[in-house]
C-alpha cells in the first residue's frame, strides 16, 4: 500500500507544471552580468578548426562591431563589415550577404536580445551535453525567433538558435583577462556538416580607436579594392549571420 501511494505521488509530481521552479528573466541577467557586466571592449581572432589560410578578426566596443577576413599569407583584407548593435553600416565587397558575430558583449544583455526577437518569459530546461541549461525563447508558428541556452550553473551562454536552421554553440570556456570566454565555437546549418572555429582573445578591454568603427573611412580603405570571389567558408559564416538576429 505504501509503495503503492510513494509512486502515485512520483507520478503526480512528475506530471506538475515547472514553470514555478525557473529563475526570473531579471535574476539570469543579474547573474549573467557578473560575469561578463564588464566586459566593455575585445579583439579576437577566429580560426577553422580544419585549417585555412583565413583568420576571420573581430573588434567590439560596446554595441559597436567590426570584422575582417584576412588571407593571412597575402595579409589581404577579403571581406569586412562594420555596424552597430544589430544594424550593418558598411560591407566590403559591397553588396556581400553578411551579419554581425552574435557578440560575447550584447549577449548578457537580455533587454537588448529581447528587442531582436527573444521571448525571454519562456523557458525550459534541457541540456548541452553533459551541462544542465536553461533556454530562453520559444519558436512562433513559422519556426521564427531566436532561443539563448545558458549552463544553469555558471550562467554563461553556451548555444544559440535562429530558427530550426541556424544553431550556435561556445565551447571550452576558459578565462581570458579575467573573463570566462569560450575557446572554440561550433556553427549547423542549412543542412551541412558541423563547422568548427578555434577562438584566440587577443584584447580584452582594450582601448579600440574609434577610427576603427568610421563609416567614411572604412570606405576610403576599400574604396580601390578589386573586388574577388569569396572564398567558402567566408560565403558560409556571411550566410549564417546574415539575419540572425529581428531588425
Amino acid at each position: 500500500m505504501m509503495r503503492t501511494l510513494v509512486l502515485s505521488f512520483l507520478i503526480v509530481l512528475a506530471a506538475a507544471p515547472v514553470n514555478g521552479f525557473f529563475p526570473e528573466s531579471k535574476e539570469i541577467r543579474t547573474e549573467m552580468q557578473d560575469n561578463l557586466g564588464r566586459l566593455n571592449s575585445l579583439q579576437a581572432e577566429i580560426e577553422p578548426a580544419a585549417g585555412s589560410d583565413l583568420v576571420w578578426r573581430i573588434w567590439q566596443k560596446g554595441e559597436l562591431w567590426r570584422t575582417e577576413w584576412v588571407d593571412k599569407d597575402k595579409n589581404r583584407v577579403v571581406c569586412a563589415a562594420l555596424g552597430r548593435g544589430n544594424e550593418i553600416y558598411a560591407v566590403y565587397p559591397a553588396g556581400a550577404e553578411t551579419g554581425p558575430v552574435p557578440s560575447w558583449i550584447l549577449l548578457r544583455d537580455i533587454p537588448w536580445l529581447k528587442a531582436h526577437g527573444l521571448d525571454a518569459e519562456k523557458k525550459e530546461y534541457a541540456f548541452v551535453g553533459n551541462r544542465p541549461c536553461i533556454i530562453l525563447g520559444a519558436y512562433g508558428p513559422e519556426k521564427q525567433g531566436i532561443r539563448l541556452w545558458v549552463d544553469n550553473e555558471k550562467m554563461l551562454p553556451v548555444r544559440m538558435d535562429a530558427g530550426e536552421s541556424r544553431q550556435v554553440l561556445w565551447k571550452d570556456y576558459h578565462r581570458a583577462g579575467n573573463y570566462p570566454l569560450p575557446q572554440r565555437m561550433i556553427l549547423t546549418g542549412y543542412n551541412d556538416e558541423p563547422r568548427e572555429f578555434s577562438i584566440d582573445w587577443t584584447g580584452i578591454n582594450i582601448s579600440i580607436p574609434d577610427d576603427l568603427f568610421s563609416v567614411s573611412r572604412f570606405k576610403d580603405s576599400f574604396a580601390r579594392a578589386s573586388r574577388r570571389g569569396l572564398p567558402d567558408v567566408v560565403r558560409y559564416c556571411n550566410r549564417f549571420f546574415s539575419g540572425f538576429f529581428a531588425r
